[in-house]
């Protein structure tokens, strides 16, 4: 009978995968809302330098 605890455990438990399933789905469902608050208080000058940053550089990997 020694499974029975283990049975337990998994029962409150939930698997990694699904627990990682899980976050990942939440994080998707805020990603506007959190995108939204970091990029609404900048200026066009602002948004214009981030572009450029994100821009590839020549001869970069």
């Amino acid at each position: 009978m020694a499974s029975a605890p283990r049975r337990a455990a998994n029962a409150c438990c939930p698997k990694w995968m699904s627990l990682e399933r899980i976050c990942a789905e939440a994080i998707m469902r805020r990603k506007p809302a959190i995108d939204a608050a970091l990029t609404d208080p900048l200026s066009k000058l602002h948004h214009e330098r981030l572009d450029h940053l994100l821009n590839r550089k020549e001869g970069s990997r």
